[in-house]
């Protein structure tokens, strides 16, 4: 990570604080998936099994990290290391992005102040607790390192070709990486002018190409396919539009009240609305209109907002899944609102 002196140390300071947090889940053992993902499955245990398996498996680079770990040995220490030094780049990536983002609304110390706050808030949020600490919850951090860095690379201006290599790897994570082009855009509208469109267009071609070419290899793979057409089967199209509502709101109380995490929610799948459900997706629409009328007038709260929505849209919007909700769904999204309101905290502050 380059940048000043200063930049450098605070973003250190980060990492350490957010792998400090989580020191006491190296002594933590196999849970849950765990076992069905790597403990029980034979292709995560040598990189010939690995390879063997990759034609017609899905996250391959996501199996690779865990081929890595099962080779190298020491049991679920090593996974748990591996997954605290993945969060700690990420709330390091996290601070050096902020502080870009802060640099355009807010001025000299403020901007700091506004971005280490995030950042921190970012590392030490108890949503973050399942990434991190859940082994195979690895596939949403693993996956933000490389979509934070394909952000990161390109807001400094890095030739396209390689935020677009970035956002490949961050997709054989996990596919919920598909919005990074859409991310980039959103940074765009939140800088200070006009969008410049024909150039925007220039420099992030490659990773709308690249994005293009993933989707279309997943089209035409046999085992996206099956794994969309099961989701389908599951429940109708207002099912299942009730079912992620009562997901998206369960991520939102999780994110504002701190309280509540579950590995497991087992949420409900509904069927019918409730006067309850209409009046929150109605809050809903109102956030996200006001959110883009904010884009310009205060885009700390615009961006924070859409960066939000942005990130749960592969999971919690049109595809069914069986569960509607995890905490780790929040390991991005979360961060769009502390910044917003770290912000917004700097703006009412006093310099000092």
């Amino acid at each position: 990570m380059t940048g000043s002196a200063g930049e450098r140390r605070r973003a250190a300071v980060v990492a350490l604080v957010a792998a400090a947090a989580y020191l006491p889940s190296l002594g933590g053992a196999f849970q849950f998936d765990d076992y069905n993902v790597i403990v029980n499955e034979p292709a995560v245990h040598s990189g010939a099994a690995l390879l063997a398996a990759l034609s017609g498996g899905v996250r391959p680079l996501l199996k690779a990290s865990y081929a890595l770990n099962w080779s190298l040995g020491h049991g679920p220490l090593g996974f748990h290391l591996f997954n605290i030094a993945v969060h700690a780049l990420n709330a390091a990536l996290i601070y050096a992005i902020g502080r870009r983002l802060c640099e355009r609304w807010l001025s000299g110390s403020k901007a700091e102040g506004a971005a280490l706050a995030a950042a921190l808030m970012f590392a030490l949020h108890p949503a973050q607790t399942e990434a991190v600490t859940y082994i195979c919850g690895r596939s949403s951090s693993l996956m933000a390192s490389f979509y934070l860095g394909a952000v990161l690379l390109s807001l400094r201006g890095v030739p396209g070709l390689c935020p677009a290599a970035l956002f490949t790897l961050a997709v054989a994570v996990k596919e919920s990486a598909m919005p990074v082009p859409v991310a980039l855009l959103l940074f765009e509208l939140v800088a200070p002018g006009r969008p410049r469109w024909k150039e925007i267009a220039r420099r992030q071609a490659p990773v709308w190409l690249a994005a293009g070419a993933v989707a279309l290899a997943m089209l035409l793979s046999a085992r996206y396919r099956d794994l969309l057409g099961y989701g389908f089967t599951q429940r109708s199209a207002m099912d299942n539009l009730l079912t992620q509502l009562n997901g998206v709101f369960y991520l939102l109380a999780r994110l504002i009240t701190l309280r509540g995490f579950n590995v497991d929610p087992g949420l409900p799948e509904l069927s019918a609305w409730t006067p309850a459900l209409a009046a929150g997706a109605a809050g809903l629409v109102a956030l996200l209109a006001f959110a883009l009328s904010s884009l310009r007038r205060r885009p700390e709260i615009g961006f924070g907002v859409m960066w939000f929505f942005l990130q749960l849209a592969p999971t919690n919007s049109f595809v069914p899944r069986l569960e509607p909700a995890n905490d780790r769904q929040l390991y991005l999204a979360c961060w769009g609102p502390l910044l917003a309101l770290a912000v917004s905290f700097a703006r009412a502050a006093s310099p000092r």
